[in-house]
């Protein structure tokens, strides 16, 4: 017998496996997934996407940390979560001087996120998107 696995869910799973990349992240979750962890799971916010077929946004975020790592590593990844938050609360404000500054602050380990958001402010700079910018992104492909 042959299995397979098809639904609604599995559909946001396998798009949200293929934002890894374009996030920089080994994993992505969504604000469904991530409102089921118990506490004490670090996670960073990574942007609103609208995925193909779907036109509701989806928050996405990347875990972190563990409950069960040292206090050390689990501070860190706080402190990280809170200044990846900060940096998009000011993208989605539309303040582009700011998320810029913050995103650039960002360590080594976020490089890609870091280049993907100040490259979107700095676009948005130059061209202002319009009333209806709704801060969500909209993937075109898979």
């Amino acid at each position: 017998l042959d299995y397979t696995v098809i639904g609604d869910t599995v559909n946001i799973a396998s798009r949200l496996e293929g934002l890894t990349k374009l996030y920089g992240q080994g994993t992505v979750i969504s604000e469904y997934t991530l409102a089921e962890l118990p506490q004490g799971f670090p996670c960073a916010i990574l942007d609103l996407v609208r995925v193909k077929g779907k036109e509701q946004p989806l928050a996405i975020h990347a875990p972190l940390g563990l409950p069960e790592d040292e206090a050390a590593s689990l501070a860190e990844a706080w402190q990280l979560a809170e200044q990846i938050y900060a940096a998009f609360a000011a993208y989605r404000a539309r303040h582009w001087d700011e998320a810029i500054r913050l995103y650039r602050a960002l360590p080594e380990s976020q490089a890609v996120l870091r280049q993907l958001f100040v490259a979107r402010c700095e676009g948005f700079k130059l061209s202002e998107p319009g009333a209806d910018w709704d801060g969500v992104y909209t993937l075109q492909s898979k």
